[in-house]
């Protein structure tokens, strides 16, 4: 505000003036949060009402008493990503999940939008979206050992579940570091091997990275393998493996179950946290429920 607009509103009126900016520090429960939190997680994304209307410039000059000034809770959606999609905003060279209907609409009607965390583009299943920084920070701090469970169809029988449990929660050592989990359940895959995974290949085969250990220089984690015919005989069985992880490396479970001698073929995350995939189907999303809300409250940080 320059001099003379001071001038004109009056000296003893002017003092009880201050910027948007400095009221929502002072009087929203955000007195930790930085310049930067209140510019581009609050105002950038049309969470902050003025007297009933959106308000975008941190200078704007309150009147305690006369402005009512109101912070809208952050959106939080639950996406069912199906596979074969990239898990991106926007990406000029493949089909990603900004592309997509509904998720297209979402951004223009909540700017800021942003998925929390990753799925490759051959997973599939629940992906959070926000337009808060702090609950995404939250969200993926390994810290908070915030539980992902994952369902997974991989090679070979499980022929002793307790054993597997066991080597998960001890540790799996990897050229990557060691990873720990939490086995759920295993059992044979008898039903049928119709999966996410099987019906995005076009090819007939199904392709799976090498995430298992590494028995030549040569062999990275780029390399390929191809079952082929997986539809007819083959001379592997198939299990059905819940596994339950803490900290969501890059491809972490896929990582784990390679070195137990089970190769993933489809990997669906089915919950983040509270949050739960349920009856979401492939390509839809849900707000967060009223209890899930209540949860992100209780546990984000400013």
């Amino acid at each position: 505000m320059s001099a003379t607009e001071t001038d004109a509103i009056g000296a003893d009126e002017a003092q009880w003036c201050i910027k948007l900016a400095v009221y929502l520090k002072r009087n929203c429960n955000l007195i930790n949060s930085s310049q930067r939190h209140i510019k581009t997680n609050l105002l950038f994304t049309n969470r902050v009402l003025v007297d009933g209307l959106v308000e975008k410039n941190p200078s704007r000059r309150i009147r305690p008493g006369k402005n009512t000034v109101k912070v809208l809770e952050p959106a939080i959606f639950v996406y069912n990503k199906p596979c074969g999609i990239v898990t991106a905003l926007s990406d000029a060279n493949s089909s990603c999940v900004g592309s997509t209907k509904p998720i297209s609409d979402y951004m223009n009607q909540y700017p800021g939008l942003h998925n929390v965390g990753r799925l490759d583009e051959h997973s599939c299943g629940l992906l959070l979206l926000t337009n808060d920084g702090h609950v995404t920070k939250m969200l993926k701090d390994p810290k908070q050992k915030i539980t992902r469970r994952y369902k997974c169809v991989v090679m070979g029988i499980v022929t002793d579940e307790e054993k597997l449990r066991q080597q998960i929660e001890d540790g799996i050592e990897t050229r990557y570091g060691t990873y720990h989990g939490k086995l759920i359940s295993a059992r044979e895959e008898v039903g049928g091997i119709e999966f996410e995974h099987r019906s995005c290949i076009k090819t007939g085969n199904i392709c799976i990275r090498n995430d298992g250990p590494c028995h030549a220089e040569n062999d990275d984690a780029q390399h390929i393998q191809f079952i082929s015919n997986l539809n007819g005989n083959h001379s592997f069985g198939l299990s059905e493996v819940s596994i339950e992880i803490t900290e969501g490396k890059m491809r972490e479970v896929r990582r784990i179950l390679a070195h137990c001698g089970h190769p993933v073929l489809n990997l669906r995350r089915e919950a983040y946290g509270v949050f739960e995939l349920g009856s979401v189907k492939a390509g839809d999303i849900r707000a967060a429920t009223r209890a899930e809300m209540k949860w992100i409250i209780s546990e984000r940080k400013y």
